[in-house]
């Protein structure tokens, strides 16, 4: 299969990944052990609001793992 090449003009991930002054940030993702490749793809985050508290929210942290 072929790789699809992306865009991030207007990816958020763009902030974090993309000229010179990102260095810092992209230095930091290589020493977790991501490739150019994998980085080079859009970054999506997963959060969740789960807490004991509320009822309404006990199966949110299922969803979230």
């Amino acid at each position: 299969m072929d790789a699809k090449v992306i865009s991030k003009a207007k990816l958020p991930s763009r902030y974090v990944t993309v000229g010179p002054a990102r260095a810092p940030h992209r230095s930091y993702l290589y020493a977790m052990g991501l490739s150019a490749a994998e980085i080079a793809q859009p970054l999506v985050g997963v959060a969740s609001c789960w807490n004991e508290a509320a009822p309404c929210n006990i199966s949110l942290m299922r969803q979230a793992q």
